[in-house]
């Protein structure tokens, strides 16, 4: 007995009747190997969630299943080939096939793997039970760990021992919560979170782009803030960013972002520190060019107490207008900013010359200045 429950074909039609995978089920099976549908995109079809990525697992190693693909016309990308992944890509759209697999030697961050052809022990090194189902061709589900016993439960379960799971890859910390706020469900194991807290000092070895995906997930959820309060309340934040942040910025920019529909994970991740230095951030998040003139604008604003909308806008740009308006709980300052388009300074010194004003160098700089900041308070202003 493998422990499977099964349920009708026609249940899966979401991606069985998918042409792409129509034809990759058919390119595997074609030449002895089995593929099936994995984890999240069999997860997605039970709950009647829409479906982001197609994901499968398959009998054939990766190096046999880029022959495969590329014999057959269809381009295949060995995207993690080192731990039996690759890439799929049928009229622009990708598919990731993982070779079945069992992992050794784990530090937490890497794991050496060796490649399987056991669907049971491939399920058995996952996370979590509702992400350990497959789908195959017949549209049988095969679930090794009682994973649709769970998801209708809505129990996020540890596949084996939690602590072993935890030492053989850190990231399923974050993970564990990421999935309770995507998938917006209560945490009522209080065991659970407990070793999450005693293991989350272990956050510190992944790398920042790792960190900053699932920080980011979580953040971009509907409602992120019940899972926030038990990372606060647990001490994962603080093993994170090393600061015991306040949720009350937090709380405000989610109302206010939800009342324009809209949502920034980033602005919501450095409003747990909002009004201090942004060194912290450099740890769970990667800054980019634009993140870091964001947040530099911000700083800006916020020490020179400018008040004026208009020049503000003229300055700094809509963007980081609406960051100082959702992080100061300010909506006219975000109403301000919509649909601005900044115009041209009309004064040259042309056009000073024309008017037989003599001035030069930095004299001419500092009067064109003048007149610039007194147009945009005044014309400017009263334009909107």
């Amino acid at each position: 007995m493998d422990g499977s429950k099964h349920v009708q074909k026609n249940d899966f039609s979401p991606l069985l009747m998918n042409k792409e995978c129509q034809k990759l089920l058919t390119l595997f099976y074609q030449h002895d190997f089995e593929l099936r549908f994995i984890g999240g995109c069999v997860r997605d079809v039970l709950l009647g969630r829409p479906i982001k990525d197609i994901d499968f697992s398959t009998t054939a190693t990766p190096l046999q299943a880029i022959s495969l693909l590329k014999d057959n016309h269809v381009k295949a990308i060995p995207t993690g080939i080192k731990h039996g992944t690759i890439t799929a890509i049928i009229d622009d759209k990708s598919f990731e096939i993982t070779t079945l697999r069992t992992d050794h030697l784990s530090d937490g961050r890497h794991a050496e793997v060796s490649f399987t052809t056991d669907w049971q022990h491939d399920a058995l090194r996952r996370d979590f039970t509702i992400n350990a189902m497959s789908v195959d061709l017949n549209g049988k589900l095969c679930d090794y760990t009682t994973g649709i016993v769970d998801l209708a439960d809505k129990k996020l379960r540890f596949i084996g021992n939690p602590i072993e799971r935890i030492n053989e890859d850190h990231l399923r910390i974050l993970r564990y919560f990421r999935f309770a706020a995507q998938l917006d469900w209560t945490i009522n194991e209080p065991d659970i979170l407990d070793i999450c807290s005693q293991k989350s000092i272990l956050l510190k070895k992944l790398s920042v782009e790792r960190i900053e995906t699932e920080l980011l997930s979580i953040l971009h959820c509907k409602n992120p803030l019940y899972i926030m309060q038990i990372l606060l309340k647990y001490d994962i934040l603080f093993n994170l960013l090393d600061f015991h942040p306040s949720l009350e910025f937090l709380e405000k920019v989610i109302e206010l972002e939800t009342s324009f529909s809209v949502c920034d994970p980033f602005r919501r991740l450095w409003s747990l520190q909002a009004s201090e230095p942004f060194e912290w951030i450099k740890r769970v998040s990667i800054l980019t060019k634009k993140r870091r003139s964001r947040l530099n604008n911000y700083i800006q604003m916020y020490q020179q107490e400018e008040q004026n909308s208009a020049k503000k806008l003229y300055y700094y740009g809509c963007e980081s207008v609406e960051d100082e308006g959702y992080l100061s709980n300010n909506p006219a300052l975000i109403k301000a900013s919509q649909n601005w388009i900044k115009p041209v300074f009309p004064v040259s010194a042309y056009d000073l010359k024309l008017q037989n004003i003599t001035i030069e160098g930095k004299e001419l700089g500092n009067t064109l200045k003048k007149l610039e900041t007194l147009w945009i308070i005044t014309v400017l202003e009263a334009l909107r």
